[in-house]
């Protein structure tokens, strides 16, 4: 019923209501008469205002840029973590230290309580980011992928060039994430091909990545050099490194390449992953890689023993380069030597990078929801 009619019905006492509400009511639909008659009347006039409006908005749109620094996003403007950080740039100077790619996974039924410790959701987080890491930049022919873009763990050098080249591709990027608690964390680390490690004695060479990789035994079989790896062991000591993630438990214990080693190999059973990530979760060197559950776990819930039961969100963060490391980095190599290097290539590699991780991260998610 139209409210002036109502509203005059309640004030003859033929009906019963809200008199304010109806009042209300039937000043809004006697504005909204006049607006629509009036657009009815200018219609052209209304729609040329409308368009020009459109177009001046497209244009706005035309210098907008894409913000990838989380500190700019998330950081309170005048407290304390800003001064920090701006004491950092003033000190090192503008790009300094390192950028993180966030990945944030929650569980589709967030409304309805969902808990996100599942293995189908941590081996979704795992392709995700498997798939988004490869992407591939060009800047004048010069190919730029994560591995180039990233900081990783630096190591001593053995002074033999065949053993550093090998250990620099091993050596993978600075990833912290909820799948380091378990093998599947390997598969992230690559190498994206199989490093060949000469066996000596003519016994040609065996391929290995992170997926089948106990560092400490390797070390022992790479002593055939006749090279003294005392001062490596040491090494890999002071930093825990020892059997990698081969004493793991797997997400998939059916995975044919989970390792023989790992704790739920004989019996097939999928791990307890809210225990395994309470108290957080270890890198490859877990005496400099433990990454607190605050870091990957969000909004968890625990029992009386204080493990975790349930959370509503996962982590994992790719760190990168900032665009002064980074051009410091890669200046005087061969690998620039056809750029005019300087640090705004630099900064629009490292952006490009960045905006298509997203749009790759975007794309694989709204896949995986279909």
């Amino acid at each position: 019923m139209d409210a002036n009619v109502a509203h005059l019905h309640i004030k003859k006492g033929k009906a019963n209501g809200n008199k304010a509400a109806l009042w209300l009511r039937s000043r809004l639909q006697n504005e909204l008469f006049k607006l629509g008659s009036s657009i009815q009347r200018n219609a052209g006039k209304f729609l040329f205002v409308g368009i020009l409006i459109l177009i001046s908005y497209s244009i706005g749109l035309k210098s907008a840029t894409l913000e990838t620094r989380v500190d700019k996003l998330w950081v309170e403007e005048g407290g304390r973590l800003q001064k920090e950080l701006e004491y950092v740039e003033k000190t090192l100077g503008v790009g300094a230290g390192a950028t993180n790619e966030l990945i944030i996974q929650t569980p589709a039924d967030m409304e309805q309580d969902g808990n996100i410790l599942t293995t189908d959701a941590l081996l979704t987080h795992l392709d995700v980011i498997r798939a988004a890491s490869h992407v591939v930049v060009e800047k004048e022919d010069v190919t730029w992928q994560l591995k180039d873009l990233c900081y990783a763990p630096t190591i001593p050098l053995t002074e033999i060039q065949v053993i550093d080249q090998i250990l620099d591709k091993l050596f993978p990027c600075a990833i912290v994430t909820p799948l380091d608690c378990f093998w599947e964390g390997s598969k992230l680390l690559g190498p994206d091909h199989p490093v060949h490690i000469p066996l000596g004695n003519g016994e040609g060479s065996m391929p290995i990545s992170w997926t089948t990789l106990n560092p400490m035994n390797l070390v022992h079989q790479m002593k055939s050099f006749n090279f003294e790896f005392d001062s490596f062991e040491d090494f890999m000591k002071t930093a825990g490194i020892n059997s990698g993630y081969q004493e793991k438990p797997c997400l998939d214990p059916h995975d044919p390449d989970c390792p023989p080693t790992a704790p739920n190999k004989e019996n097939k059973q999928k791990p307890d992953i809210g225990a395994e990530l309470t108290g957080g979760c270890y890198g490859f060197a877990t005496r400099y890689m433990h990454w607190p559950e605050q870091l990957v776990v969000g909004g968890s819930t625990k029992n009386k023993t204080g493990h975790i039961t349930r959370a509503k969100g996962l982590q994992s963060s790719i760190q990168l380069m900032g665009e002064k490391d980074l051009f410091d980095y890669w200046s005087d190599t061969f690998k620039v030597h056809s750029l005019e290097w300087n640090r705004e290539v630099a900064s629009a590699i490292l952006s490009e990078w960045q905006a298509k991780f997203s749009t790759q991260v975007a794309a694989l998610v709204a896949k995986k929801h279909r």
